[in-house]
């Protein structure tokens, strides 16, 4: 769409970019804020742990979006992008820090858990949650997770949010141009 309306010359691309991306991140804080109070008020986990599952729901969210957005950038049809998106987050998906994690997998392997946001924010979760507990024996190490890094997971995740968004601006600006 936005390809089409560029060859028409309605607008550029930096406008267009600001209003999706700024109208897509007032949705989503709002959509996580009502469906994390939601789930956390069923999980029954003490509500002094609500900020910090906030903010992990909400990073995790930028930081895939991103990287959704700069596939589908890249990507001249909507099947490519389809093909391309499954198969990254099939990839995140398994090396997420429960399935795959830095201690199951083999060390040539498990370099992709460092690439995968999911496995940030279950670092982070595990982090928040059992950061001054016994419990971390049992559940940290043995997923091989390190301790006392919620901040520093935490942008990382800001940061492939942001990377995914800036080159997504370029590739959709200098990419798969329609000539008319």
């Amino acid at each position: 769409m936005l390809n089409l309306e560029r060859t028409d010359r309605l607008y550029t691309t930096l406008p267009y970019y600001i209003v999706n991306s700024g109208v897509g991140l007032l949705v989503s804080i709002m959509a996580n804020a009502v469906f994390g109070t939601i789930v956390w008020g069923m999980v029954g986990i003490g509500w002094q742990y609500y900020f910090k599952f906030f903010l992990i729901t909400f990073i995790i969210f930028f930081a895939t979006d991103g990287l959704i957005v700069l596939i589908s950038a890249c990507c001249r049809t909507l099947e490519q992008a389809m093909a391309t998106f499954n198969m990254t987050i099939g990839i995140f998906l398994l090396f997420n820090g429960f399935s795959a994690n830095t201690k199951t997998t083999p060390p040539w392997l498990s370099w992709i858990c460092y690439m995968s946001p999911l496995y940030y924010s279950m670092e982070m979760f595990l982090d928040a949650l059992y950061e001054n507990s016994p419990l971390w024996v049992s559940t940290g190490q043995l997923f091989g997770m390190r301790k006392h890094v919620f901040w520093t997971d935490f942008f990382i995740c800001l940061s492939i949010g942001c990377a995914g968004r800036f080159l997504a601006f370029f590739a959709m600006k200098h990419l798969n141009k329609i000539e008319r």
